[in-house]
């Protein structure tokens, strides 16, 4: 199995019920997920496709199904795209424009500051010692010209 992977979102819809439930009979999958929405038989057949896909597994009688994969699995994928098609490879675009657009509470912004700083200890210092920063001080703005947290942005 991959360690990371792109799912389409009828497969993330299914596979986000089996993260959040744990592991469901068809029954019940068909239930949580909303009888409306989709039939019994529409439901049993994208469950197996997930399990011979390797994204999920059945056991039992009744047969459950289970998760196979971590939810991390599924979002390092769409990140990796994400950031490959939207932001030119740099990850400080997207960042920025989350970071803009969203209220982060103190506790989200100890945890970014921990990956930071835990990112720092495990990137090799620049060779040359030149290496410039993707982010002015505190002007206000990143070199590609976004606005940073401290540049105003609005709410």
């Amino acid at each position: 199995m991959k360690s990371s992977m792109r799912l389409s979102s009828g497969e993330l819809d299914l596979m986000d019920l089996l993260w959040r439930e744990g592991p469901l009979t068809l029954a019940q999958a068909h239930e949580r997920f909303g009888a409306d929405a989709v039939g019994y038989t529409t439901m049993q057949t994208r469950l197996n496709r997930l399990v011979d896909k390797g994204l999920a597994t059945k056991s039992g009688r009744p047969a459950e199904y289970a998760a196979a994969i971590e939810r991390e699995q599924a979002q390092a994928g769409h990140l990796d795209q994400l950031i490959s098609k939207l932001s030119g490879g740099s990850v400080v675009p997207l960042v920025a424009q989350l970071m803009q657009n969203r209220r982060i509470s103190p506790d989200e912004l100890q945890e970014l500051k921990q990956l930071i700083r835990d990112a720092e200890q495990s990137s090799p210092a620049p060779s040359n010692g030149s290496a410039e920063s993707d982010v002015s001080p505190p002007t206000g703005t990143t070199k590609r010209g976004s606005k940073t947290r401290s540049g105003g942005e609005r709410r």
